[in-house]
């Protein structure tokens, strides 16, 4: 991996919000039947979990969606997310690249 596509680098700015991670750790343990419309995680399950406004919510999980973190299904007036892997393995395969470039038992030398 030698150049970073920009996609890899939205994932991680997606990640880099306390909101959002929060909302995925919801989308990811919350029981889908157990949600307002009994059919899955919709938005407003999520504005209730997080607290924030409607618009503020839906312009978090814009961004997890563009960011490929989390799959959404447009069900009549109600939109249903679900964590997307593909997302999440990308940020994974970057970690581990970047793992492996540093030194493991190498000690650094203070700045002078």
């Amino acid at each position: 991996m030698k150049v970073i596509p920009s996609t890899l680098a939205d994932v991680f700015k997606a990640l880099s919000d306390e909101h959002r991670l929060k909302m995925l750790d919801f989308i990811a343990t919350k029981d889908p039947d157990a949600c307002r419309t009994g059919e899955g995680i919709c938005a407003c399950d999520v504005q209730d979990f997080i607290g924030l406004a409607q618009p503020t919510v839906s312009q978090h999980l814009r961004i997890l969606v563009d960011a490929g973190l989390l799959d959404v299904e447009r069900r009549g007036k109600w939109n249903y997310y679900t964590l997307n892997a593909k997302g999440f393995t990308s940020a994974q395969k970057a970690l581990e690249h970047f793992q492996t470039l540093a030194p493991s038992t190498r000690k650094l030398r203070p700045a002078s």
